[in-house]
């Protein structure tokens, strides 16, 4: 992850696709916690092998690309932290900083499609709303 000028890039490290999202082998599912203001990513989809992860893939773009356009409509419009371990990103945090519309819209897409996904990969990825 390269987050020179605010964006979020994928890369390669030691011949592995590293996502967003890290493979662990305790956690068998993507985690997706949303809160008022607040979204926090943990897991990996284990449908395939790292690398080979379409869930993994797909949830990891979709997260990205709802990140880099938030930051280009308003810099300073949401805040992401990411929590690694072994070297891999274990958690992404996004707090939701602006209330500009257009962040917020892009925001709650990021959701519904992240949810068409759990929807399809039930054993891969899960949403978990909190008041």
């Amino acid at each position: 992850i390269d987050l020179r000028r605010n964006i979020v890039k994928l890369k390669v490290i030691d011949n592995h696709t590293q996502s967003l999202l890290l493979r662990k082998s305790i956690s068998k599912m993507i985690k997706v916690y949303i809160t008022k203001g607040k979204i926090t990513i943990t897991g990996h989809a284990n449908f395939e092998d790292s690398g080979k992860d379409i869930v993994c893939a797909a949830a990891s773009s979709i997260v990205t690309t709802s990140i880099n356009a938030s930051l280009k409509i308003e810099a300073g419009s949401l805040i992401h932290r990411e929590e690694y371990e072994k070297k891999e990103l274990s958690t992404l945090t996004i707090d939701v900083i602006s209330d500009n519309k257009n962040v917020l819209l892009i925001l709650e897409n990021m959701v519904e499609m992240l949810e068409e996904l759990a929807e399809t990969y039930k054993k891969n990825i899960k949403i978990i709303k909190e008041d």
